[in-house]
């Protein structure tokens, strides 16, 4: 039959096969080129250079920058090593995202940024790129962390409720923050003392060892919580330590399925100096409906154009530049649109 059917086919039928089969590139199909496009993506938040500062690492402008205003007279976050020699990719936490030197590029040694300490302030965001982060209320990944207390910084959002996180080991990897209202992580305040102490003690730890090198590549979790870590996998391929850099490798490309389904079911107020209660604005109450359903404590929102600091706890928030002190609460009744 087969046979048969070839003697049928035309000469121009057989030149488009052989064009095809020589020219497979150009004939990709769409999944295909939907994953090189992935991968491409996924590419430029890679570590590359050892003498570089890490993903996550927050950045100014350094002695050699002449990019105007790129970086909004602000700070930024490194989120990966680019192909060309000596150069690294920045967001800025105006959210522009550009490429400068750093080092030597092959004709000239250049430092257009340089490492600060300055944190990451949000401004009616429940969460972005610069964050620190550790361990939450819905963790299940084992010590991909490097161990419970250790925090990590936020270098991606992908979605609103999937975020990707450096720890100090050298991993990096996507975790929950929302979807499906779980909380992989939870956001860490950095103008907490005992934090600061904790970031403090991370630094003065040798960051990577040799059993941490076969996982630098960037990992991917499961994203549907009916998914084991197995189940991400392809049939009959098993976890275990020994597999790591392989299992990095199948998690770096699977397609993510997170959502964000938050809502907003609670109004926020504060207390006036009058006494009376004010509404938040619709941004910053989500945000801070957010924060409290990951079980933070502490979150900073833009407050007729000033930052302040409401520690859920004690339900109080603090004025950033006036250090007034007042009253925040919720009231448990649906908001309508």
């Amino acid at each position: 039959m087969a046979v048969s059917r070839l003697h049928t086919a035309t000469e121009m039928d057989l030149e488009d096969v052989c064009e095809i089969i020589s020219k497979q590139h150009v004939y990709r199909s769409n999944s295909c080129i939907v994953i090189e496009m992935t991968n491409e993506q996924e590419d430029e938040f890679q570590e590359r250079n050892q003498h570089m500062p890490t993903v996550g690492t927050r950045v100014r402008r350094g002695p050699d920058w002449e990019w105007k205003n790129q970086d909004g007279q602000g700070a930024g976050t490194v989120v990966g090593h680019s192909k060309r020699v000596g150069w690294i990719n920045v967001e800025w936490d105006t959210g522009l995202t550009m490429s400068y030197r750093y080092g030597n590029n092959g004709m000239i040694t250049a430092y257009d940024i340089e490492p600060c300490d300055e944190p990451r302030i949000l401004e009616d965001q429940p969460i972005a790129v610069g964050c620190l982060v550790r361990r939450g209320p819905d963790w299940k990944w084992d010590n991909q962390d490097g161990g419970e207390g250790n925090i990590g910084r936020v270098y991606r959002l992908k979605t609103p409720t999937e975020i990707y996180v450096r720890w100090h080991n050298g991993h990096k990897s996507n975790y929950r923050y929302g979807y499906k209202n779980r909380y992989d992580v939870e956001l860490c305040d950095p103008f907490d003392g005992r934090i600061k102490e904790l970031l403090r003690r991370q630094a003065h730890r040798t960051p990577l060892t040799d059993g941490h090198k076969l996982s630098l590549r960037t990992s991917s979790n499961c994203s549907d919580d009916s998914m084991q870590r197995e189940k991400c996998l392809p049939p009959g391929l098993k976890v275990s330590q020994s597999e790591s850099e392989r299992t990095s490798e199948i998690y770096y490309k699977r397609k993510s399925y997170f959502k964000n389904s938050n809502k907003t079911s609670r109004k926020w107020q504060w207390r006036g100096l009058d006494n009376k209660w004010f509404d938040f604005p619709k941004n910053a109450n989500e945000v801070i409906e957010q924060c409290s359903k990951g079980k933070g404590s502490t979150v900073i929102v833009n407050l007729n154009g000033q930052l302040c600091r409401i520690n859920l706890k004690k339900e109080t928030m603090v004025n950033t530049i006036t250090k007034e002190v007042t009253e925040v609460r919720v009231l448990e009744k649906p908001i309508t649109s």
